[in-house]
């Protein structure tokens, strides 16, 4: 374009843009910045499940470090600066429901509609051995994240999640029968565990392997008990034992409150006897200890009774609490053989939980309130709060 300068003859030119070219720089912008955008959300994203990653590895490390003190992981939560729920709310994540010990810890992204972060934690059993796991999310763009955390444990199936709960109960219970076992033997007073108790035994993988002791050293079955005990207290007074109480399995009297009273024997001079189906226990804390243990005892192998039912006579939904000490007052729910320890467990891990949940609320007034993003959805949350989902 050209024109000429006022009160001149000189002729000046004036270069610029057209509308069309201006309109096309800008739709180049648009394209550029919806691509762009998009892929730093996703790094902050990716950074942000790094960050969490190195502060569940130091948790994983506080636990084994706590393992080693000879603190039981079931009972111990996992803390830390780091994994305190304001921490982890300022990079998206808040630790799960009822997942905060050492045994089985879990994060999980505090929005719940989030495609990104995704849920990932670790399990730790009694002898030491730390598996990882995690949940992919919808979005792949963190697919290769999880897999670097779990490796096949990403994307948990119900059939490991099984596996990994039987293997962590099953390494408990040996660490509490060879715990017990040990405290029998070694701190019983006054000089040790004697007559026959029960350690873990690695061939059936339960805790029935009986041992006899005597003062706090293990023999040679109840033969060798007997041998040791003769040498003691003299072959006269042991076929005394023998005969009245071992044989017999008699235990020590009760009054008609449920006190005992010692039992005296002759032959055995002025020793004292706390016999429990026809072992003596040594003291009367010792006998208490062993009345207890065996009503406890008694109450767990119920309750393994009635869970293996099937057929017409399965046990369906929730078993006790019982009067009795320990695990006589625990509550647990069952449906076809499985066992779960929460009401929450049973509604959303059984079948005979789901059915009767969806029985109790119905259907959903939407389909995709069914899917684990949507539950916490106003539209979706009275069902799901039904359902026990949250």
């Amino acid at each position: 374009m050209t024109f000429k300068e006022p009160f001149s003859d000189k002729k000046i030119s004036e270069k610029g843009f057209t509308i069309l070219e201006l309109t096309a720089v800008l739709v180049i912008l648009s394209a550029l910045s919806s691509i762009t955008i998009p892929n730093i959300n996703r790094w902050i994203k990716l950074s942000r499940i790094d960050e969490a990653k190195g502060a569940l590895n130091i948790a994983a490390a506080n636990c084994l470090q706590s393992l080693r003190a000879g603190k039981v992981l079931s009972n111990e939560e996992v803390v830390g600066t780091e994994l305190s729920n304001e921490k982890l709310n300022t990079i998206g994540y808040k630790i799960s429901n009822s997942k905060n010990i050492c045994s089985d810890f879990q994060i999980e992204p505090s929005n719940s509609s989030e495609n990104i972060l995704y849920t990932f934690g670790f399990r730790i059993n009694d002898d030491g051995d730390v598996t990882k796991t995690a949940k992919p999310s919808s979005n792949n763009a963190s697919l290769n994240s999880c897999k670097k955390w779990a490796g096949t444990n990403c994307g948990v199936s119900a059939a490991q999640q099984a596996e990994w709960d039987r293997l962590a109960a099953l390494a408990t219970a040996k660490k509490n029968c060879n715990d017990a076992f040990y405290a029998w033997l070694n701190e019983t007073p006054p000089d040790g565990g004697s007559g026959k108790n029960t350690r873990w035994d690695n061939s059936s993988d339960s805790c029935s392997l009986e041992t006899w002791a005597f003062e706090g050293n293990v023999v040679g079955g109840e033969t060798g008990y007997n041998s040791a005990l003769e040498r003691k207290l003299g072959q006269e007074c042991s076929r005394k034992i023998k005969a009245q109480y071992t044989d017999t399995k008699a235990s020590n009297p009760t009054d008609d409150s449920g006190n005992p009273s010692a039992i005296t024997i002759e032959e055995c001079g002025a020793k004292e006897f706390w016999f429990v189906n026809g072992v003596d226990e040594g003291s009367k804390d010792a006998y208490l200890a062993k009345v207890t243990a065996n009503k406890e005892t008694k109450c767990v192998n119920d309750r393994e009774s009635v869970r293996q039912r099937s057929g017409k006579n399965t046990y369906i939904g929730q078993y006790g609490p019982f009067d009795g000490p320990g695990k006589c007052g625990e509550v647990v729910w069952m449906c076809d053989g499985k066992q779960v320890t929460t009401e929450k467990a049973y509604k959303t891990e059984t079948v005979c939980g789901r059915a009767e949940a969806e029985s109790e609320c119905g259907q959903p007034k939407f389909e995709h309130c069914k899917l684990v993003t949507w539950w916490g959805w106003w539209e979706c949350e009275a069902w799901s709060k039904c359902m026990g989902l949250i």
